[in-house]
């Protein structure tokens, strides 16, 4: 038997609460058009033959100057990092629908970065 710890990182409202629902065909994370529905790590599960996913939704990160101007309480920026550092892979999910400014591709290359520098892929 096989453990893969999967990090699901992203911008606020882009899906990863979704993705995660579907991906372990069940509703063990909230979905909401609310941003930062999700405040803490959310775990699902799927086996595969001899495989088990773990799947970690993260909430929406955000640069900590972003967060400090939306007055979150902690750092979003932390949450997701912590988890990309020691998952096996990490999935980036991007909303196509929506633009994406300069401070967000910023944020998309500093997650990006971190996840090739983490011990997973």
């Amino acid at each position: 038997n096989r453990r893969l710890d999967v990090a699901i990182v992203g911008a606020p409202n882009a899906g990863k609460s979704q993705l995660l629902n579907a991906l372990t065909n069940s509703q063990v994370a909230a979905v909401s058009r609310k941003r930062h529905t999700t405040r803490n790590d959310i775990l699902g599960t799927r086996t595969v033959d001899d495989t088990q996913l773990v799947f970690v939704d993260t909430p929406g990160y955000l640069r900590s100057k972003s967060a400090r101007k939306e007055r979150l309480v902690r750092d979003l920026t932390a949450a997701a990092g912590a988890e990309i550092d020691t998952a096996d892979y990490t999935l980036l999910v991007i909303d196509s629908a929506k633009r994406i400014d300069e401070a967000l591709k910023e944020a998309f290359v500093l997650l990006m970065l971190r996840a090739v520098n983490s011990k997973g892929t």
